[in-house]
Protein backbone atom coordinates (compact mmCIF):
# COMPACT_ATOMS: atom_id res chain seq x y z
CA UNK A 1 0.00 0.00 0.00
CA UNK A 2 1.25 3.34 -0.86
CA UNK A 3 1.02 6.33 1.68
CA UNK A 4 -0.56 9.39 1.09
CA UNK A 5 -0.26 11.97 3.18
CA UNK A 6 -2.96 13.85 4.17
CA UNK A 7 -1.68 17.25 3.16
CA UNK A 8 -1.02 15.99 -0.65
CA UNK A 9 -4.85 16.16 -0.94
CA UNK A 10 -4.63 19.94 -0.48
CA UNK A 11 -1.89 20.31 -2.97
CA UNK A 12 -2.64 21.09 -7.07
CA UNK A 13 -1.95 17.38 -7.74
CA UNK A 14 -3.77 16.11 -4.89
CA UNK A 15 -6.85 18.21 -5.70
CA UNK A 16 -6.79 16.50 -8.97
CA UNK A 17 -8.17 13.18 -7.24
CA UNK A 18 -6.01 9.87 -8.10
CA UNK A 19 -8.06 8.77 -11.07
CA UNK A 20 -7.23 12.18 -12.78
CA UNK A 21 -3.35 10.74 -13.34
CA UNK A 22 -3.76 6.90 -12.75
CA UNK A 23 -6.62 6.17 -14.06
CA UNK A 24 -9.36 3.26 -12.51
CA UNK A 25 -12.64 3.59 -10.53
CA UNK A 26 -12.75 5.64 -7.82
CA UNK A 27 -16.50 4.63 -7.24
CA UNK A 28 -15.45 1.26 -6.85
CA UNK A 29 -15.03 -0.76 -3.46
CA UNK A 30 -13.31 -3.82 -4.56
CA UNK A 31 -9.93 -3.62 -5.22
CA UNK A 32 -9.74 -5.80 -8.58
CA UNK A 33 -12.52 -3.36 -9.85
CA UNK A 34 -10.89 -0.07 -8.45
CA UNK A 35 -7.93 -0.68 -10.22
CA UNK A 36 -9.32 -2.28 -13.47
CA UNK A 37 -7.64 0.06 -16.39
CA UNK A 38 -4.79 1.46 -13.96
CA UNK A 39 -2.71 2.91 -15.78
CA UNK A 40 1.36 2.69 -14.86
CA UNK A 41 3.23 5.51 -12.94
CA UNK A 42 6.49 4.19 -14.35
CA UNK A 43 5.79 2.87 -17.51
CA UNK A 44 4.06 5.70 -18.48
CA UNK A 45 5.10 8.81 -16.79
CA UNK A 46 5.00 10.95 -20.20
CA UNK A 47 1.25 10.26 -20.59
CA UNK A 48 0.19 10.60 -17.32
CA UNK A 49 2.15 13.90 -17.31
CA UNK A 50 1.55 14.96 -21.09
CA UNK A 51 -2.38 16.41 -20.28
CA UNK A 52 -0.70 19.08 -17.85
CA UNK A 53 2.58 19.88 -18.79
CA UNK A 54 2.74 18.75 -22.57
CA UNK A 55 5.43 20.99 -23.89
CA UNK A 56 8.10 19.57 -21.24
CA UNK A 57 7.04 16.66 -21.84
CA UNK A 58 7.64 16.23 -25.56
CA UNK A 59 10.95 18.29 -25.39
CA UNK A 60 12.29 15.67 -22.17
CA UNK A 61 11.70 12.66 -25.33
CA UNK A 62 14.77 13.94 -26.85
CA UNK A 63 17.30 14.63 -23.50
CA UNK A 64 19.84 12.75 -22.97
CA UNK A 65 18.67 11.63 -19.27
CA UNK A 66 15.44 10.43 -20.73
CA UNK A 67 17.06 8.50 -23.84
CA UNK A 68 20.72 7.52 -22.37
CA UNK A 69 21.44 8.54 -26.12
CA UNK A 70 25.07 9.38 -25.23
CA UNK A 71 26.07 6.17 -24.42
CA UNK A 72 24.35 4.90 -26.93
CA UNK A 73 26.32 6.83 -29.45
CA UNK A 74 30.04 5.57 -28.06
CA UNK A 75 28.41 2.16 -27.81
CA UNK A 76 27.21 2.30 -31.46
CA UNK A 77 30.76 3.72 -33.19
CA UNK A 78 32.83 0.41 -31.15
CA UNK A 79 29.75 -1.80 -32.29
CA UNK A 80 29.98 -0.83 -35.70
CA UNK A 81 27.56 -3.51 -38.09
CA UNK A 82 26.94 -5.32 -34.53
CA UNK A 83 24.95 -2.69 -33.27
CA UNK A 84 21.47 -4.24 -33.43
CA UNK A 85 22.64 -7.01 -31.97
CA UNK A 86 24.82 -5.25 -29.09
CA UNK A 87 21.84 -2.45 -28.81
CA UNK A 88 19.55 -5.59 -28.03
CA UNK A 89 22.10 -7.00 -25.29
CA UNK A 90 22.90 -4.03 -23.65
CA UNK A 91 18.84 -3.08 -23.28
CA UNK A 92 18.48 -6.04 -21.16
CA UNK A 93 21.69 -5.84 -19.05
CA UNK A 94 22.96 -2.35 -18.67
CA UNK A 95 21.57 0.64 -20.31
CA UNK A 96 18.44 0.53 -18.08
CA UNK A 97 19.79 4.35 -16.60
CA UNK A 98 16.79 6.85 -17.96
CA UNK A 99 14.69 8.82 -15.69
CA UNK A 100 11.16 9.35 -16.13
CA UNK A 101 9.27 12.40 -15.25
CA UNK A 102 8.26 10.64 -11.41
CA UNK A 103 11.85 9.51 -11.41
CA UNK A 104 12.93 13.18 -10.53
CA UNK A 105 9.87 14.66 -9.36
CA UNK A 106 7.70 12.21 -7.52
CA UNK A 107 9.92 9.07 -6.23
CA UNK A 108 13.35 7.51 -5.97
CA UNK A 109 14.29 5.31 -9.24
CA UNK A 110 15.50 2.50 -8.22
CA UNK A 111 19.55 3.40 -7.80
CA UNK A 112 18.36 5.69 -5.14
CA UNK A 113 16.45 3.14 -2.84
CA UNK A 114 13.26 3.39 -4.56
CA UNK A 115 10.00 4.59 -3.52
CA UNK A 116 8.16 7.81 -2.84
CA UNK A 117 9.92 10.51 -1.90
CA UNK A 118 7.41 10.58 1.02
CA UNK A 119 3.44 10.84 1.34
CA UNK A 120 3.06 10.81 -2.42
CA UNK A 121 5.25 14.47 -2.30
CA UNK A 122 5.58 16.27 -5.46
CA UNK A 123 8.91 18.31 -5.93
CA UNK A 124 9.40 20.91 -8.71
CA UNK A 125 12.58 20.82 -7.39
CA UNK A 126 13.69 17.77 -6.31
CA UNK A 127 15.87 17.29 -3.49
CA UNK A 128 19.68 16.40 -4.78
CA UNK A 129 20.38 14.08 -2.31
CA UNK A 130 17.77 11.91 -3.18
CA UNK A 131 16.75 12.07 -6.64
CA UNK A 132 20.52 13.60 -8.72
CA UNK A 133 22.77 11.57 -6.01
CA UNK A 134 20.63 8.93 -6.02
CA UNK A 135 21.66 8.12 -9.48
CA UNK A 136 24.98 9.59 -9.72
CA UNK A 137 26.25 9.02 -6.61
CA UNK A 138 29.21 6.78 -7.17
CA UNK A 139 31.09 9.62 -9.37
CA UNK A 140 29.87 13.12 -8.97
CA UNK A 141 28.14 12.85 -5.97
CA UNK A 142 31.41 11.48 -4.26
CA UNK A 143 33.40 14.28 -5.61
CA UNK A 144 31.00 16.78 -5.12
CA UNK A 145 29.90 16.35 -1.58
CA UNK A 146 33.43 15.44 -0.46
CA UNK A 147 33.05 11.32 0.39
CA UNK A 148 36.90 10.37 -1.43
CA UNK A 149 39.21 10.13 1.48
CA UNK A 150 41.41 12.46 1.72
CA UNK A 151 39.26 14.75 -0.47
CA UNK A 152 37.53 18.07 0.27
CA UNK A 153 33.82 18.83 -0.94
CA UNK A 154 33.52 20.77 -3.89
CA UNK A 155 33.53 24.39 -2.91
CA UNK A 156 30.50 25.38 -4.00
CA UNK A 157 28.44 23.23 -2.03
CA UNK A 158 31.36 23.61 0.90
CA UNK A 159 30.78 27.32 0.95
CA UNK A 160 27.04 28.30 -0.76
CA UNK A 161 25.57 24.64 -0.57
CA UNK A 162 25.13 24.90 -5.04
CA UNK A 163 22.30 22.59 -5.78
CA UNK A 164 22.78 20.96 -9.32
CA UNK A 165 20.76 23.24 -10.87
CA UNK A 166 22.64 25.95 -10.40
CA UNK A 167 24.96 25.01 -13.13
CA UNK A 168 22.79 22.25 -15.18
CA UNK A 169 19.85 24.15 -15.69
CA UNK A 170 16.68 23.75 -16.16
CA UNK A 171 17.22 22.87 -20.19
CA UNK A 172 19.66 20.75 -19.71
CA UNK A 173 17.10 18.30 -17.66
CA UNK A 174 14.05 18.95 -19.47
CA UNK A 175 15.72 18.84 -22.78
CA UNK A 176 15.25 21.73 -25.23
CA UNK A 177 14.01 19.44 -28.16
CA UNK A 178 17.07 18.63 -29.89
CA UNK A 179 18.98 15.68 -30.03
CA UNK A 180 22.30 15.58 -29.10
CA UNK A 181 24.70 12.64 -29.99
CA UNK A 182 26.45 13.14 -26.45
CA UNK A 183 26.47 15.55 -23.84
CA UNK A 184 29.48 17.30 -24.89
CA UNK A 185 27.40 18.68 -27.75
CA UNK A 186 24.52 20.32 -25.84
CA UNK A 187 23.58 23.83 -26.29
CA UNK A 188 23.47 24.17 -22.60
CA UNK A 189 26.12 22.58 -20.89
CA UNK A 190 28.09 24.48 -17.83
CA UNK A 191 30.46 26.57 -17.74
CA UNK A 192 32.71 27.84 -15.73
CA UNK A 193 32.77 31.19 -17.28
CA UNK A 194 29.57 31.63 -16.68
CA UNK A 195 30.33 32.90 -13.63
CA UNK A 196 34.04 33.91 -13.37
CA UNK A 197 33.90 34.99 -16.79
CA UNK A 198 37.91 36.77 -16.47
CA UNK A 199 39.40 33.34 -15.94
CA UNK A 200 40.12 32.68 -19.26
CA UNK A 201 39.80 35.89 -20.98
CA UNK A 202 43.40 37.36 -20.62
CA UNK A 203 42.16 40.14 -18.56
CA UNK A 204 42.34 38.28 -15.20
CA UNK A 205 44.16 39.33 -11.54
CA UNK A 206 45.71 36.58 -11.50
CA UNK A 207 48.36 35.77 -13.92
CA UNK A 208 48.46 32.14 -13.89
CA UNK A 209 44.84 32.48 -15.45
CA UNK A 210 46.14 35.14 -17.76
CA UNK A 211 49.26 32.50 -18.86
CA UNK A 212 47.35 29.70 -19.39
CA UNK A 213 43.86 31.21 -20.34
CA UNK A 214 41.76 28.80 -22.65
CA UNK A 215 44.73 26.75 -23.16
CA UNK A 216 43.88 24.65 -20.35
CA UNK A 217 40.31 23.61 -18.82
CA UNK A 218 39.40 24.76 -15.22
CA UNK A 219 39.53 21.49 -13.86
CA UNK A 220 42.73 20.69 -15.13
CA UNK A 221 43.97 23.52 -12.31
CA UNK A 222 41.29 23.15 -9.80
CA UNK A 223 39.47 19.63 -9.52
CA UNK A 224 41.20 17.23 -6.87
CA UNK A 225 41.44 13.36 -7.48
CA UNK A 226 38.42 11.45 -9.15
CA UNK A 227 37.48 8.12 -9.68
CA UNK A 228 38.67 5.61 -12.66
CA UNK A 229 37.09 2.79 -13.19
CA UNK A 230 39.25 -0.45 -15.30
CA UNK A 231 37.16 -3.12 -16.65
CA UNK A 232 33.63 -3.77 -17.47
CA UNK A 233 31.43 -2.95 -14.11
CA UNK A 234 30.66 -6.73 -13.86
CA UNK A 235 33.44 -8.85 -15.09
CA UNK A 236 36.52 -10.15 -13.29
CA UNK A 237 39.46 -7.99 -12.69
CA UNK A 238 37.54 -4.94 -12.61
CA UNK A 239 38.83 -2.06 -10.12
CA UNK A 240 38.25 1.31 -9.31
CA UNK A 241 40.92 3.73 -8.64
CA UNK A 242 41.29 7.31 -7.33
CA UNK A 243 43.44 9.20 -9.37
CA UNK A 244 44.27 12.58 -11.34
CA UNK A 245 45.01 12.59 -15.30
CA UNK A 246 45.47 15.46 -17.09
CA UNK A 247 45.73 14.70 -21.14
CA UNK A 248 44.77 15.94 -24.69
CA UNK A 249 41.15 17.38 -24.93
CA UNK A 250 40.15 15.79 -28.53
CA UNK A 251 36.75 17.62 -28.77
CA UNK A 252 37.91 21.02 -28.62
CA UNK A 253 40.14 23.05 -28.97
CA UNK A 254 42.02 23.68 -25.34
CA UNK A 255 45.29 21.84 -25.42
CA UNK A 256 44.84 20.14 -21.75
CA UNK A 257 41.95 18.55 -19.72
CA UNK A 258 41.32 15.85 -17.24
CA UNK A 259 40.69 12.42 -18.43
CA UNK A 260 38.51 9.56 -17.11
CA UNK A 261 39.24 6.03 -17.74
CA UNK A 262 35.67 4.58 -18.27
CA UNK A 263 34.93 0.52 -17.79
CA UNK A 264 34.67 -0.68 -20.92
CA UNK A 265 36.77 -3.39 -22.14
CA UNK A 266 37.18 -5.28 -25.62
CA UNK A 267 35.44 -8.29 -24.24
CA UNK A 268 32.62 -7.06 -21.81
CA UNK A 269 29.78 -8.08 -24.17
CA UNK A 270 31.68 -11.83 -25.11
CA UNK A 271 28.62 -13.83 -23.41
CA UNK A 272 25.87 -11.93 -25.22
CA UNK A 273 27.19 -11.13 -28.89
CA UNK A 274 30.10 -12.53 -29.84
CA UNK A 275 32.73 -10.22 -31.55
CA UNK A 276 30.52 -7.22 -30.23
CA UNK A 277 33.02 -4.28 -30.38
CA UNK A 278 34.80 -4.82 -33.71
CA UNK A 279 35.55 -0.76 -33.44
CA UNK A 280 36.88 -1.07 -29.93
CA UNK A 281 40.14 0.29 -31.45
CA UNK A 282 38.92 3.66 -32.98
CA UNK A 283 37.64 5.21 -29.79
CA UNK A 284 39.96 5.73 -26.47
CA UNK A 285 38.88 4.84 -23.04
CA UNK A 286 40.48 7.44 -21.51
CA UNK A 287 37.37 10.32 -21.41
CA UNK A 288 36.89 14.21 -21.47
CA UNK A 289 36.47 14.54 -17.68
CA UNK A 290 34.11 17.21 -15.63
CA UNK A 291 35.45 16.25 -12.01
CA UNK A 292 32.18 17.74 -9.66
CA UNK A 293 35.22 18.23 -6.81
CA UNK A 294 36.07 22.20 -7.59
CA UNK A 295 38.89 23.79 -5.51
CA UNK A 296 40.66 27.03 -5.57
CA UNK A 297 43.58 25.99 -4.27
CA UNK A 298 44.67 22.08 -5.19
CA UNK A 299 48.08 20.01 -4.90
CA UNK A 300 48.65 20.94 -8.62
CA UNK A 301 48.55 24.24 -8.46
CA UNK A 302 49.96 25.14 -5.29
CA UNK A 303 53.28 25.60 -7.34
CA UNK A 304 54.24 25.64 -11.06
CA UNK A 305 56.33 22.68 -10.73
CA UNK A 306 53.55 20.80 -8.61
CA UNK A 307 51.99 20.25 -12.55
CA UNK A 308 55.06 20.78 -14.93
CA UNK A 309 56.97 18.34 -15.08
CA UNK A 310 55.49 16.08 -12.82
CA UNK A 311 54.66 12.68 -15.11
CA UNK A 312 52.28 11.45 -12.15
CA UNK A 313 48.91 13.54 -13.05
CA UNK A 314 50.10 13.27 -17.22
CA UNK A 315 48.58 10.62 -19.09
CA UNK A 316 52.10 9.56 -21.07
CA UNK A 317 52.19 7.60 -24.10
CA UNK A 318 54.70 4.92 -22.71
CA UNK A 319 52.69 4.18 -19.95
CA UNK A 320 48.94 3.19 -21.42
CA UNK A 321 47.92 -0.29 -20.88
CA UNK A 322 47.73 -2.52 -23.79
CA UNK A 323 44.54 -4.33 -23.30
CA UNK A 324 42.79 -0.61 -23.64
CA UNK A 325 42.35 0.95 -27.34
CA UNK A 326 44.81 1.76 -29.35
CA UNK A 327 42.93 5.05 -29.73
CA UNK A 328 44.11 6.03 -26.10
CA UNK A 329 47.43 7.18 -27.65
CA UNK A 330 45.49 10.05 -29.26
CA UNK A 331 44.56 11.59 -25.97
CA UNK A 332 48.40 10.92 -23.95
CA UNK A 333 51.02 12.76 -24.33
CA UNK A 334 54.70 12.28 -24.95
CA UNK A 335 56.30 13.78 -21.37
CA UNK A 336 54.33 16.90 -19.30
CA UNK A 337 54.96 20.36 -19.64
CA UNK A 338 58.86 21.50 -18.95
CA UNK A 339 59.32 22.52 -15.00
CA UNK A 340 59.88 26.01 -15.06
CA UNK A 341 62.28 28.02 -12.74
CA UNK A 342 60.70 29.53 -9.77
Amino acid sequence: MVYVEPAFLKTVHGKLGCVHCHGGNDKAVEKEVAHKEKKSASAEAGRLCFPCHGKIVESYKTSLHATFRGAYTVMNQRAGERWPAVKSAIDKACFKCHASCGGCHIFREGAGGGGLFGGHKFFKRPPIDQSCDGCHGGRVGMEYFGRIEGNQPDVHWEKNKMECMECHGIAEFHGDGKSYPTRFERESKPSCLRCHPDAASGKSNLVSHNVHGDKLSCYVCHSQSYKNCYGCHVGKGSSSEIEFKIGKDIQSEVKFTTLRHVPTTRTMLKALVPDALPNYDLLPTWTKASPHNIRRITKQNQSCNNCHGNKDIFLLKGTLDPRYPKANIKVAIEKPPERRNQ
